[in-house]
């Protein structure tokens, strides 16, 4: 029984060892032949390009969820901060496009871009954060009843004096506090009404599905473009006093 099973065993070495060379040989002519033969290294060029598609989505989608729980992490031990600059960010990016695309401006105004990113940055950032804190302490319901009074809070409670202060914190930084009376008296209704429009639907949404410390996040899924429709608003010249 002893020695049949070492017959054996030396066997299977044997054959594993002449297994083991012929691959090294085999690699190596390959190599040989990839050296000699330009057809033969254009065709490996060729594999190796098909797989090349497969190794970038990968590698991106490795990124992307990277770089979000890079985000969750710094969410959860800078959250002010993180939503701050996210909100900054994308109020930047609205002034920009309303000024390129919407008001068609020979040439950027940098000043007023600066402006509305900080306006996100050290405003718009920090008070959504602080509100959907206090809104979700006044109302901590998750049922329907509780979602429906905390978007009732936010849009008709906090959204006109949100808007408003907007409005006024824009003009008075431009140079122009006389004319926040005038502001809100042209526009203040048609885009309290827009707001309503565009965020009741999707403030349902977040405030039933998303949890509390990415509502601020949540929302900037749609603030780019609410951005941009803020900014040309805000910059809108007062129509002439009829006299």
């Amino acid at each position: 029984m002893r020695a049949a099973f070492g017959r054996v065993t030396r066997a299977w070495t044997r054959h594993t060892r002449r297994k083991g060379t012929f691959r090294r040989k085999a690699s190596g002519g390959g190599g040989t032949g990839g050296g000699s033969g330009g057809g033969g290294g254009g065709g490996g060029g060729e594999e190796s390009g098909a797989q090349g598609p497969g190794g970038s989505g990968l590698d991106a989608f490795t990124l992307a969820t990277f770089a979000w729980k890079r985000y969750l992490h710094v969410l959860e031990t800078h959250p002010v901060t993180t939503k701050a600059v996210t909100t900054g960010a994308l109020n930047g990016l609205g002034d920009l496009l309303s000024q390129c695309v919407f008001e068609k401006n020979s040439c950027i105004d940098v000043n007023r871009t600066t402006r509305f990113t900080l306006l996100g940055l050290f405003f718009v950032g920090p008070a959504l954060h602080a509100w959907y804190q206090v809104l979700n302490r006044l109302v901590p319901s998750p049922l329907l009843r509780g979602t429906l009074a905390r978007l009732a809070l936010d849009q008709f409670a906090f959204a006109p004096v949100f808007i408003s202060s907007i409005f006024t914190i824009l003009l008075t930084a431009e140079g122009r506090p006389q004319e926040v009376p005038g502001k809100l008296k042209q526009d203040f209704k048609e885009t309290l009404v827009t707001n309503w429009k565009v965020w009741i639907p999707f403030q349902f949404l977040n405030f039933k599905l998303v949890p509390l410390h990415l509502q601020v996040a949540g929302a900037n899924a749609i603030a780019l473009f609410w951005n941009v429709y803020i900014s040309y608003t805000a910059h809108k010249e007062l129509e002439p006093k009829v006299v």
